[in-house]
């Protein structure tokens, strides 16, 4: 049933925002309905089972209201993938130090990584603009160069 409701999103994506909620309107509504029932008529079921199947469920009842919120606003996405596909590298990254052996290695760590998340967010390729500031960082030093040039918002990569 979920899969329904992304197909439908997948079909209106590069809709306006009044066009999507007329189609959520339209078709997701339903769905949603459907999946609400089907939850209604396993529920009991889930919990008399318990563990794991019983916290689902519980959390879907829960977070049911949160679930079709996006239906009445067009500008709102089905889900927030976009945000957690911007934080992941955020929780690897931490989950990384935790290896670092010194305060130094997590620091180099922590440099690199923001070295590294900083050029994406500038839309660079993050090797690319590694591989450009360790060949011109140290004609940059050798020259009493500024290297403020050479942060990615002012870098140029083809």
């Amino acid at each position: 049933m979920v899969a329904k409701l992304y197909k439908i999103e997948k079909n209106i994506k590069d809709d306006p925002p009044d066009k999507k909620k007329q189609a959520r309107e339209e078709k997701s509504v339903q769905i949603i309905n459907e999946i609400e029932q089907w939850c209604d008529k396993h529920f009991l079921n889930a919990h008399a089972i318990g563990g794991s199947i019983a916290r689902a469920f519980t959390y879907l009842k829960n977070q049911f209201p949160k679930l079709s919120i996006y239906i009445e606003d067009g500008k709102l996405n089905i889900d927030n993938n976009i945000a957690e596909n911007h934080v992941r590298p955020i929780a690897i990254g931490r989950k990384n130090w935790l290896f670092a052996t010194s305060t130094k290695g997590a620091t180099a760590l922590c440099n690199w990584y923001s070295i590294i998340e900083t050029a994406k967010a500038n839309n660079l390729d993050s090797y690319a603009y590694l591989k450009y500031i360790l060949t011109h960082l140290p004609i940059y030093q050798a020259q009493n160069k500024d290297i403020e040039d050479l942060l990615p918002w002012n870098i140029e990569l083809n």
